[in-house]
């Protein structure tokens, strides 16, 4: 139960970063395709299945428009090892402020 729990909140960490950097004006951050499919990927490091080292939590969103696109979300542990990889649809993110 506590596993999931720092799973769920491991998971919206993410997504927080992943739209914050995608939308702020600031960052400098843009939605440019970076290769004929990837719109975005963003990568963030952070103890979570061992207390000595760190694992790669990434997000990475695909397809040619925001709206339509697929995102895969992974855990890889620091031996690269995929620990959680998921798909979903970006429009599942509508309430999270991807579109505006």
């Amino acid at each position: 139960m506590r596993r999931n729990i720092t799973l769920a909140a491991a998971v919206s960490f993410l997504l927080t970063i992943f739209f914050m950097r995608c939308l702020s004006e600031q960052s400098g951050a843009s939605l440019v395709t970076l290769d004929t499919k990837m719109l975005k990927k963003v990568t963030h490091q952070q103890v979570f299945s061992n207390n000595n080292a760190e694992d790669t939590f990434s997000l990475t969103l695909i397809g040619n428009k925001i709206s339509s696109a697929q995102i895969t979300f992974t855990i890889t542990n620091n031996k690269g090892v995929i620990l959680y990889k998921e798909n979903f649809p970006s429009e599942a993110l509508i309430d999270y402020g991807l579109l505006r």
